[in-house]
């Protein structure tokens, strides 16, 4: 079994070179910030359908509950579409009472069935500015393999006398692959990790199954089958599902981000400055996924959202750089503990706000720039202090690629 599923992840490793390899060598940095690597965790509900056999024929069917274990790599490959293929491993299956489909007896038909995934979500991520929450939209073919699980059919015949038959899945009553379509929706939650942006997510999807998954020996009746008293077997055994996932992704810049900050001292909340991003710029350097802590360059007045002149400096330079840049950047606007909390998140708000209209009037595309806000909660020292306050309430500038 443990051979089985390492050949099927080793099928996913072309599919993953293809995919990464059209970036060039000298965007190799960049293209770190666009990979991101998640798991995912949920439960999976699947019924099975007979085309061609009138439901009249069930006066009872159910699903099979899974849950679900997924392995992703999320590449973005242009601005709100992105590509994840993943590997999961759930059941499929369900349950049918037959005591219409042959008149003699009763019973229940049961499929236990265990699977291995290869899917390839397509994403579309619909960028709404005021939201903290990312919407997405996904269509993906699923390419599943079975790999284990049971058949069974309880039969009361018509002279009361009960039989149990059962057999293994994959040996007779199911075929080695299936092949599916899924379409659903999600919303990512982004959480700043060492300056990177990680995503929680939850999804809800429909999954429709294309292919039969009847044996050869089950349609010449040598196996247990829904049939027996009820003629040829129905045309075809089909399977759909609906699954619930929870995830959590990071993206690769993360790791290196780490390093560079383990190499330069640096602690994982001090951000980086202006001068420090030009510099790693005109290297050559990727700057995507890190954040500038305006800190003391971008000052308001008190409890409003008016910006300082003395801060107008530092914006006028930074909106240099992004115009000659292939940046874009996300405002996010942060206050100390002093005042009530809603009242802060109103400020932390309306300053991240001031701060995009600064940058759109000198000259940035408004389609360039995104704001978020938190008010008071994510500090990144301790409000009981001057000090501590004073690098609370502060701006950040995420950068990331167009």
């Amino acid at each position: 079994m443990i051979n089985k599923i390492r050949t099927k992840v080793l099928l996913l490793v072309p599919m993953l070179v293809l995919l990464f390899s059209s970036a060039s060598a000298q965007e190799s940095e960049s293209v770190l910030s666009r990979i991101r690597i998640g798991v995912g965790t949920g439960y999976h509900a699947n019924m099975m359908r007979f085309p061609g056999m009138s439901k009249d024929a069930f006066s009872y069917r159910d699903a099979k509950h899974s849950g679900l274990f997924a392995l992703s790599v999320e590449y973005e490959f242009a601005d709100q579409l992105s590509v994840r293929p993943e590997i999961a491993w759930l059941s499929r299956g369900g349950k049918l009472d037959i005591s219409k489909v042959g008149k003699t007896y009763d019973g229940l038909y049961t499929v236990k069935a265990k699977y291995f995934d290869i899917r390839v979500p397509v994403i579309y991520t619909l960028d709404i500015n005021d939201w903290k929450v990312e919407p997405y939209v996904y269509a993906a073919p699923v390419l599943g393999f079975s790999r284990g699980g049971e058949i069974s059919l309880h039969e009361v015949q018509s002279n009361g006398a009960e039989v149990d038959y059962k057999t293994a899945a994959t040996k007779a009553n199911l075929a080695s692959t299936y092949f599916a379509v899924a379409a659903g929706v999600g919303a990512k939650y982004p959480i700043e990790i060492l300056g990177n942006t990680c995503y929680a997510s939850l999804e809800l999807s429909y999954e429709f199954g294309l292919t039969d998954t009847y044996t050869k020996m089950e349609r010449k009746n040598q196996t247990i089958n829904i049939n027996n008293e009820a003629g040829p077997v129905a045309s075809a055994r089909k399977f759909h599902g609906v699954e619930v996932k929870v995830g959590f992704s990071v993206p690769l810049s993360l790791f290196v981000s780490a390093f560079d900050r383990i190499k330069s001292g640096k602690k994982a909340d001090d951000g980086y400055s202006l001068e420090e991003i030009k510099k790693m710029a005109d290297s050559g350097k990727d700057v995507s996924g890190k954040t500038i802590y305006a800190i003391e360059a971008v000052q308001f007045d008190t409890a409003k959202s008016i910006i300082k002149d003395e801060s107008k400096k530092f914006l006028n330079e930074f909106a240099d750089f992004l115009m000659k840049s292939d940046l874009k950047v996300e405002i996010k606007g942060h206050t100390d503990s002093d005042g009530d909390d809603d009242d802060n998140m109103i400020l932390s708000k309306n300053r991240a706000i001031a701060v995009k209209e600064y940058l759109v009037n000198r000259g940035v595309p408004a389609k360039n720039i995104k704001y978020s806000y938190y008010g008071e909660t994510r500090p990144i020292d301790t409000n009981k202090t001057p000090e501590g306050r004073k690098r609370n309430r502060r701006v950040e500038f995420e950068l990331f690629k167009k």
